[in-house]
């Protein structure tokens, strides 16, 4: 994934306070680098316990299988298809689409997961496009997007126009790295820092404590 330069200084400014200081010298420092949701992640953390890249790989799979609009077989894949009218939603997917709910509505609409046939009308989505869309593509497309053609009942999501379809990718990798930073602080670890595309949380214990 190809950064900006400006993104990249605000990236770096915005995890600096993990490295504000140093660890207990008697911990170790550990790496776990890899790939998800079509971009990289990188954690950095000190402790004397070891947590395994598959335990990691496993809690980001689970969140492709949820929410990844680049695997054919997630739920939200799923939910997109014309013939489908509802869906039950996995815990990770009830918590981002509540969660969109409240911005979208804090935002008055500006923040809108039904963005999906938009991104992919200009190239953005999954599937390749052949030419950019004129003004009459954009109109009729536009009629397809708005979260007030959704509904949420309990665990299912509903949609009232079978050519709405949704992308969380505006919110999902925040929420995966907060997923992975609460497994860290059950597992016993405190000082870490997490970055997924971008997105990024850092905990540091203070240094004078032990542990």
């Amino acid at each position: 994934m190809k950064r900006s330069w400006t993104a990249l200084v605000l990236f770096f400014i915005g995890c600096l306070g993990a490295y504000a200081g140093q660890p207990n010298k008697t911990t170790d420092r550990h790496v776990i680098d890899g790939r998800a949701q079509g971009t990289t992640y990188h954690i950095v953390y000190y402790a004397e316990k070891t947590i395994s890249k598959t335990a990691i790989d496993s809690i980001l799979m689970d969140i492709d299988n949820s929410m990844s609009v680049y695997n054919k077989n997630s739920l939200i894949s799923k939910f997109n298809l014309p013939e489908t009218t509802s869906i039950e939603m996995d815990h990770h997917m009830q918590k981002v689409v509540n969660k969109s709910f409240a911005y979208y509505k804090l935002s008055k609409g500006q923040f809108d997961i039904t963005v999906a046939p938009l991104v992919q009308l200009w190239g953005f989505g999954p599937a390749r496009i052949s030419a950019l869309p004129d003004e009459e593509q954009i109109r009729e497309t536009l009629k397809n997007v708005g979260m007030n053609q959704l509904k949420v009942r309990g665990k299912r999501l509903l949609k009232k126009n079978p050519k709405v379809s949704i992308d969380l990718n505006g919110i999902a990798q925040g929420y995966s790295v907060d997923v992975l930073a609460d497994y860290l602080l059950q597992q016993g670890i405190q000082n870490f820092i997490v970055e997924l595309g971008g997105s990024c949380v850092s905990v540091v214990k203070s240094l004078t404590e032990n542990g």
